[in-house]
C-alpha cells in the first residue's frame, strides 16, 4: 500500500482527495477503494452507438501502454487486466457520445474501467454476444469476483486520451495503407 493513503499522510490529489470540484475533499484511506469504484460509475455516463471493437481495441491497449511506463501509480494487476481482457477479447461497450473532455478521455475511460472492475452495471462483448462484464470476466476466465481499484488507480485509467488516440493510430493506419496502395497504383500506371 502506498504511504499516501495513510491518515496522517500529506494532501494528494486523486490519492487522498476527491477530484475536479472536490479537490479539497480528503479522502480517507479506509474510503479510498470505494471513492475509487465510485469515480468510475460517476463517469461511465456516456451514450449513443457502441464504438467499433477495433476502436475499442486500440484504446485498450494504448491505456495500457500508457499505464505499463510506470509513471501512473497503478499495480502491475491493472495493466495485466487490460492485457488479459484483450488477449480474452472480452471488450467493454464504449460508448460514442459524451466525454468529460477537460482531461481527456474520461467518460469512454470510465467505460473501460467499469468492465475492468467488473460491475454488473457495465457490459461488455464477448464472443460475438454483449453480456453484462462479471459473465464475460468469468467466461473468459479472468474471475467472477468485482476487481478493487486502489491508491489512484481510477483516476489514472480513465485520464488521458487513450479513446482519442486509439481512434487516431486507426486513421494513421488506414491513411498509410491508402497510401502505399495509391503508391503502386501509380507505379502500375507508369508501367
Amino acid at each position: 500500500e502506498s504511504h499516501w493513503l495513510e491518515a496522517d499522510a500529506p494532501v494528494v490529489y486523486g490519492f487522498n482527495t476527491g477530484v475536479g470540484p472536490l479537490k479539497n475533499l480528503r479522502i480517507s484511506p479506509e474510503d479510498n477503494d470505494r471513492f475509487q469504484r465510485n469515480l468510475m460509475i460517476s463517469h461511465a455516463a456516456d451514450i449513443g452507438d457502441p464504438a467499433p471493437e477495433e476502436v475499442v481495441r486500440a484504446t485498450m491497449l494504448t491505456r495500457a501502454n500508457s499505464l505499463a511506463k510506470g509513471v501512473s501509480g497503478v499495480r502491475p494487476q491493472v495493466v495485466e487486466r487490460l492485457i488479459a481482457m484483450l488477449n480474452q477479447g472480452v471488450h467493454p461497450l464504449i460508448p460514442q457520445q459524451g466525454s468529460v473532455g477537460a482531461s481527456g478521455d474520461l467518460g469512454p475511460m470510465a467505460h473501460v474501467a467499469v468492465c475492468l472492475i467488473g460491475l454488473p452495471e457495465a457490459e461488455a462483448h464477448y464472443q460475438g454476444r454483449l453480456v453484462p462484464a462479471p459473465e464475460a470476466l468469468a467466461r473468459a476466465g479472468l474471475g467472477a469476483e468485482e476487481f478493487a481499484l486502489k491508491g489512484k488507480e481510477g483516476l489514472a485509467i480513465i485520464n488521458g486520451c487513450s479513446f482519442a488516440l486509439g481512434y487516431g493510430a486507426l486513421a494513421l493506419y488506414d491513411a498509410w495503407r491508402a497510401l502505399h496502395g495509391a503508391n503502386l497504383a501509380c507505379a502500375l500506371s507508369m508501367e
